[in-house]
């Protein structure tokens, strides 16, 4: 069973975990500089939302389709007795399915309810990962209308695997799911 959002966060938070450290000073990961994030794919392509805004990830079974429904909604799933609208982001964001998509790797991450003012799921192709981005990582200007679902776009840095390997710099989208689940 998944543990809630608030169960994981209090895991990641707590004072018994392990923190990583923080490349600049050696020290704890200051929350005041680091942003946590769940990031996934959709297709091949990399996205980030703010892991504050997640309920919890599950598997991708039992999806009931829902006809005369906008293409974007995938369907609605039973999540321990409450109807949770399924939403597919890459038909929204008009990502055409390419062979990179896994299927068999599917998730779907259940977004905040508090947060979102309902009870919705976003279909990813895969969660790669909860991690933490330093501040001065993401780029906001990128998002200066406040009604935009893109919240900004982080710089993912990956260091040579070998010595003289240069460093590859990944453009990441960062998705603010309150945003997009409005102008869905």
């Amino acid at each position: 069973m998944a543990a809630s959002g608030a169960e994981q966060n209090s895991k990641l938070l707590s004072s018994n975990t392990p923190r990583k450290k923080d490349e600049y000073t050696g020290g704890e990961i200051d929350p005041s500089r680091y942003t946590k994030v769940v990031e996934f794919l959709l297709d091949s392509k990399h996205f980030v939302v703010d892991l504050y805004g997640v309920k919890e990830i599950v598997k991708c079974t039992g999806v009931t389709k829902l006809p005369n429904t906008p293409v974007h909604i995938h369907g609605i799933i039973d999540i321990r007795g409450q109807i949770t609208t399924v939403i597919d982001p890459k038909k929204y964001l008009k990502i055409e399915e390419g062979k990179e998509s896994s299927t068999g790797k599917c998730k779907i991450i259940v977004l905040d309810e508090k947060k979102t003012g309902t009870k919705v799921g976003m279909l990813v192709d895969e969660v790669v990962a909860i991690t933490a981005y330093s501040k001065e990582d993401i780029n906001t200007s990128i998002a200066n209308d406040s009604s935009s679902y893109i919240k900004g776009i982080v710089e993912k840095v990956t260091h040579g695997a070998h010595e003289g390997e240069r460093d590859k710099i990944e453009l990441i989208v960062w998705i603010e799911a309150s945003k997009f689940v409005e102008e869905l």
